[in-house]
């Protein structure tokens, strides 16, 4: 284009590299070639809980946790968990999300607003039956997605505390009974697997 005519003019202005786009410089002066901004899923890595665990007080949920290093603090993590939980007599387990960065304490992160004394889930769920003093066992599948935006390159390591309502036992991968008793050993009965996926996300 020449001088005036509309188009783009910049009589500096070199030919870019294959790839690149032209856009103004961020002091708004003058246009520059730069590589576009592409965001996406940087990196995958998941955690899978095969085993079950029985309890009848709170903790963070054994062997199920993802340590996940974002490339850029603009980076967002997307934290898709699923639990297998059981709960029996009218008591259950509530869950929170908790992270760590940088190999500090721990925080809940995600949960819902508070409401009295009531728990505060960071999941859509609990193993809660609802039944009073009754004997029914249930068998709850309680998810959570969450997008969290932790303005961090150090190393980010999410679990899941869980917190039993009442004093009776709640299982983790296992149907179980509020003596702590599980499921007997027959084709009737199931071992379930709870799992987190964190994808780191590039914006």
């Amino acid at each position: 284009f020449a001088a005036g005519s509309g188009g783009i003019w910049n009589a500096g202005l070199s030919l870019g590299s294959a790839g690149q786009i032209l856009q103004v410089n961020s002091g708004a002066s003058a246009l520059e070639f730069t590589a576009p901004s592409v965001g996406g899923v940087k990196q995958v890595i998941q955690d899978v809980k095969t085993d079950y665990t029985v309890s009848n007080s709170a903790g963070f949920i054994p062997n199920l946790d993802v340590t996940i290093t974002p490339s850029a603090t603009s980076s967002k993590i997307l934290i898709d968990t699923r639990l297998s939980l059981t709960g029996q007599h009218g008591d259950g387990m509530g869950s929170e999300l908790q992270r760590s960065i940088g190999g500090g304490s721990y925080s809940a992160i995600g949960q819902a607003n508070a409401a009295g004394s009531r728990q505060r889930s960071s999941f859509s769920g609990s193993a809660y039956t609802g039944d009073g003093s009754g004997t029914d066992t249930v068998n709850i599948p309680v998810n959570g997605i969450f997008l969290d935006s932790p303005n961090t390159t150090s190393a980010i390591t999410y679990k899941v505390y869980y917190k039993i309502a009442g004093s009776n036992y709640a299982g983790i991968n296992m149907s179980t009974a509020s003596d702590g008793t599980i499921q007997g050993d027959s084709a009737d009965a199931i071992v379930m697997v709870s799992s987190m996926t964190c994808y780191e996300i590039t914006v």
